[in-house]
């Protein structure tokens, strides 16, 4: 021991267990806010394909056939179901796309030249876009299968919201 000072090899920096316990406590945060409402819909989902009879309920829990799903709850036409799966696949493409174009792009000079990022954020925002279309013409119809109201696909734009709309369809009976 010198001049006061113990070194022991327990001892630690201050603040880094807190913020290994903070950084820690974000990420079960994060996991949370993006589990639950994906949990939460393919539940919702597996009832109603339970109620209206449509086999294989298990496709709720799997992206992109929770889609195809959906489609086949509502009623719609193959056509219509394949336009909606399709733009449900495009869209994620874009967004990874985009996801994987703006981390390489400072990386790559390449990528500045073909301007995958801008043509990314396009394809996202007209994707997006047709796929809130499609959803809300898909919940109408599964809001008139269960006998509700149409209106409540409306809801289904709004965050958090949507979760109870889609709720008060499968569950209130």
């Amino acid at each position: 021991m010198a001049d006061g000072i113990f070194f022991s090899p327990f001892s630690y920096k201050p603040g880094l267990l807190e913020l290994v316990l903070q950084d820690f406590l974000l990420v079960i945060l994060i996991l949370l806010i993006t589990a639950f409402p994906r949990i939460y819909s393919a539940v919702a989902l597996t009832t109603l394909a339970r109620k209206t009879d449509v086999p294989k309920d298990w496709m709720a829990w799997i992206p992109i056939a929770d889609v195809y799903l959906t489609a086949k709850i509502s009623g719609v036409s193959p056509r219509f179901t394949v336009m909606v799966v399709s733009t449900s696949v495009l869209f994620t493409l874009s967004a990874l796309l985009l996801l994987l174009g703006s981390s390489l792009a400072p990386k790559l000079r390449i990528l500045e030249d073909l301007r995958l990022v801008e043509s990314a954020s396009i394809a996202l925002a007209i994707f997006g876009l047709a796929f809130l279309v499609m959803n809300v013409i898909l919940w109408w119809k599964i809001a008139g299968v269960r006998q509700k109201h149409g209106w409540l696909a409306l809801l289904m734009l709004i965050p958090v919201v949507n979760l109870v709309a889609m709720g008060f369809i499968a569950w209130k009976d």
